[in-house]
């Protein structure tokens, strides 16, 4: 999730600057050989990015057990194809971002406003057989949930939400970024964080479904 807010927000700069240094380890001299600009402008450049990925995190803690009720009624919803339902349970402006691999469906563009979401959510749904479960967990520090299916994990996804409802959505069912998520790990503790590798890596988006 970290790699999309790098990708979508920061300056091409800044980007490298990040990237180069704070992932791979390289030098600010050589980074700036990279970019054409001085060792002392690429520090800075690393370091307006990192406050502005800093700035992105949640700062609010969301009650566990209002995250678990409006998680488990959207789940209740897309599994029976119930888009009025879904569409209460989203804010306005929702978006949608989801991330196959080219290896499972999921949207190729991130998906804007609750009509949208709601009906590509329960059509990726109905291609799931029946036993698909949901559970709500901490992703990373962050309000999220796990979809099972039997003892095969299918999904993690990270929620946003405000005043009842969820504004956004970031769904990794990509299978290679999965595998490392033991599926036998205890889901009752809403708190329960899945390892940022399981998350992390280049971002493929899938085909449309």
């Amino acid at each position: 999730m970290a790699v999309l807010i790098v990708l979508e927000t920061l300056s091409p700069a800044e980007r490298v600057a990040f990237v180069l240094h704070d992932v791979f380890g390289l030098s600010f001299a050589q980074i700036g050989r990279v970019v054409g600009r001085t060792p002392g402008a690429c520090r800075q450049l690393a370091s307006r990015a990192r406050r502005d990925v800093r700035a992105r995190a949640p700062q609010v803690d969301v009650d566990a057990g209002e995250l678990e009720r409006i998680v488990s009624a959207f789940h209740a919803a897309a599994r029976t194809g119930d888009i009025d339902t879904l569409i209460g349970l989203l804010d306005p402006d929702v978006v949608l971002r989801s991330d196959g691999g080219g290896q499972a469906p999921a949207a190729l563009r991130p998906v804007h406003g609750a009509d949208q979401v709601a009906r590509l959510v329960a059509g990726l749904t109905a291609r799931r057989d029946t036993g698909l479960t949901v559970a709500t967990v901490g992703v990373n520090a962050a309000p999220g949930f796990l979809l099972k299916q039997g003892d095969t994990v299918v999904g993690v996804g990270v929620v946003g939400t405000a005043g009842g409802r969820i504004t956004a959505i970031d769904l990794v069912v990509n299978p290679d970024k999965l595998r490392r998520i033991d599926p036998a790990t205890d889901t009752s503790r809403p708190r329960w964080s899945i390892p940022p590798a399981s998350l992390t890596g280049r971002y493929r988006p899938g085909p449309q479904p």
